[in-house]
């Protein structure tokens, strides 16, 4: 049982404003648990940041009497710079992207596309967009404003990225936003399925380059009566990938673009889900990368771990019959007190130890009084205190 305790918040990051660090939590009784819902601690990004940021957190839980409790913890605060957005609400496709920046440590939203479209307060939010149309049999993969909405968004603010994959994506755009927006232009149903199942990549480029694999598509029980679409390259669009198609000259099945005004663009003829794993990851990372988003992200500075002054180690055995050992580290030597207490919070047992050693200690207790009387079965609390320091723990005693 704990009364007054207090929670306390704070970040070395200067990008976090907390406007109260501190909040009451109130009595918690033995065995039971506190919230602070009615005495909040409020934190946000500062304004100058346009998006979400991953930050590191330090929690300090007291009591007017002794410490309790300090860890740090990980979170995104705001948006996260990437959203994947699926028009397909099939979660195969959209989860084999997911999974990949997930594996990679990128914060991510996620959203399914209605049929009258993604709003632009949804878009504004976030700085790159992953836009995969999934298996579309009977779906307007571009409804309501959708192409109007990306192109304003995207091309409202230096430094965004749109993404758009699917094999039957390009065929559904209107040829003049794809000049426009993508560089390039959109090829019907040239590659048969057979040849399209091997991409690779153009050597040189940031995000081609040494890419190589087999793609799995859709295509029923007869895929070589299938065709793929491919594009091409026009104005400043940039070829990174074709299909391995052999004499077929319209083979190209992936192109980039940057504006001079600084945004970014690319188009796929086919779905990122059928990368096999390890070159989704190598894909996602170089696409990201472009607009630098990390891959790989961390926050760069962790705050310094705080010198332990007790820890105690589980007791053992837990539950015990004939009796406990209860276990303690302490960095320097010095007097150490065991105070042992019943369920309703009675101390029941007091030992001493007036000079214990630094490092591991143990300290054996058979479940009796101090006159040797033995108490009843039941759950009890012991609290070591040493170094200015206390910890509690529990043990059950069984007869």
């Amino acid at each position: 049982a704990a009364e007054g305790v207090e929670i306390t918040v704070t970040s070395d990051d200067s990008l976090v404003i907390i406007t109260d660090s501190t909040a009451t939590i109130g009595t918690i009784g033995i065995g039971a648990s506190g919230s602070n819902s009615t005495d909040p601690i409020v934190f946000h990004m500062d304004s100058s940041y346009r998006y979400g940021h991953p930050v590191r957190f330090t929690v300090t839980l007291t009591t007017p009497d002794r410490y309790v409790l300090i860890s740090d913890f990980q979170i995104m605060v705001g948006y996260s710079e990437l959203l994947v957005a699926s028009v397909d609400s099939n979660f195969t496709y959209i989860n084999k992207v997911m999974g990949a920046l997930r594996w990679g440590g990128v914060p991510y939203d996620s959203v399914f596309v209605s049929l009258s479209g993604l709003p632009l307060s949804e878009m504004n939010r976030h700085r790159a967009i992953i836009y995969i149309s999934g298996d579309v049999s009977g779906l307007d993969v571009l409804p309501g404003t959708m192409e109007a909405d990306l192109e304003s968004w995207v091309t409202a603010e230096s430094g965004r990225l749109l993404i758009l994959s699917g094999q039957d994506l390009p065929e559904m755009a209107t040829p003049s936003w794809l000049a426009d927006n993508f560089g390039t232009q959109h090829v019907d149903d040239v590659v048969p399925l057979s040849c399209a199942m091997n991409i690779t990549g153009i050597s040189g480029d940031p995000i081609g380059d040494g890419i190589e694999d087999n793609i799995a598509f859709g295509g029923g029980s007869a895929p070589n009566q299938r065709f793929m679409g491919s594009c091409r390259a026009i104005g400043d669009g940039v070829p990174f990938l074709y299909y391995n198609a052999g004499d077929i000259s319209d083979s190209t099945c992936a192109v980039h673009y940057e504006d001079p005004a600084g945004w970014k663009t690319m188009l796929l003829e086919f779905g990122i889900e059928g990368f096999s794993d390890s070159l989704r990851y190598t894909f996602l990372e170089r696409a990201l990368g472009w607009v630098d988003i990390p891959y790989h992200w961390d926050v760069d500075e962790k705050p310094p771990e705080k010198p332990y002054a007790l820890e105690l180690m589980p007791p053992f055995p837990n539950p015990f019959n004939r009796a406990v050992t209860i276990g303690f580290d302490i960095p320097n030597s010095g007097p150490v007190d065991i105070d042992i207490f019943d369920i309703s919070g009675r101390l029941v047992r007091h030992m001493s130890i007036p000079s214990a050693q630094a490092g591991p200690n143990l300290v054996r207790w058979n479940a009796t009084l101090e006159n040797g009387d033995q108490l009843p079965a039941g759950n009890y609390l012991y609290k070591v205190s040493a170094n200015g320091r206390s910890a509690t723990s529990k043990i059950t005693y069984v007869k």
